[in-house]
């Protein structure tokens, strides 16, 4: 690691790649979901049309799905300087030990 980063050059640095990896994973997530309920769907049309089942998996996963985005997009940022705040604390009380 170059010795002339900052631990705020660092902090930010981090932020902005922990934010791509949590979009990345919704993004699949999102894939995922539409892919295996889009088959549920036409399976469900195909075999028993009588009664739509396909609708619960769509609904309880759903949730999952938009509380992944939510964990993902708009929860990430306190959870990162809570993290950091976390980090830097327990930093300083090592460093007060030695």
């Amino acid at each position: 690691m170059p010795e002339n980063i900052t631990l705020e050059d660092y902090k930010k640095v981090y932020h902005e790649v922990a934010k791509k990896d949590r979009a990345r994973s919704f993004y699949l997530h999102l894939t995922i979901y539409l892919s295996i309920n889009t088959i549920s769907a036409i399976i469900n049309i195909m075999l028993t049309p009588q009664f739509v089942w396909v609708i619960f998996p769509i609904i309880f996963w759903g949730i999952g799905v938009i509380w992944n985005y939510v964990s993902s997009f708009i929860l990430i940022d306190s959870k990162l300087k809570k993290l950091s705040l976390k980090t830097e604390i327990e930093l300083k009380r090592s460093s007060d030990n030695e």
